[in-house]
């Protein structure tokens, strides 16, 4: 991949990628939202749902971080923004790198097709 191609290719990946990102974190807090109206609905009825709540509600949390983070994970690894050499990803800091210098910053090698033209 030529570097002017793995740049367009970066952006439109992060665009992509907090676009995403919004939407799971706007559909978490509208789930999160309608079990604390369900949940009040069902203390008003009966007193004997006082933990279930904040159960609930750390339960939601730990299930949406760990999608989350799968989501992410699946995203970056299948972005074809990677090393030609080691296949590293070369997102964010490491992309960074690799488009000022033309390597990779972990294995060294050239990360890009055409290192030593201009862009």
């Amino acid at each position: 991949m030529k570097k002017s191609e793995f740049i367009s290719k970066s952006r439109n990946f992060e665009k992509r990628f907090q676009k995403n990102q919004t939407i799971f974190n706007m559909l978490f807090i509208i789930i999160v939202i309608a079990i604390l109206y369900l949940a009040l609905s069902v203390e008003r009825l009966s007193s004997g749902y006082g933990l279930f709540l904040p159960t609930v509600f750390i339960a939601l949390f730990f299930v949406n971080s760990l999608l989350s983070n799968a989501v992410r994970r699946y995203q970056i690894s299948n972005s074809g923004l990677g090393c030609k050499s080691c296949k590293e990803n070369l997102l964010a800091e490491k992309g960074d790198i690799a488009i000022a210098t033309g390597n990779c910053p972990i294995c060294g090698e050239a990360a890009f097709n055409d290192v030593n033209k201009l862009d």
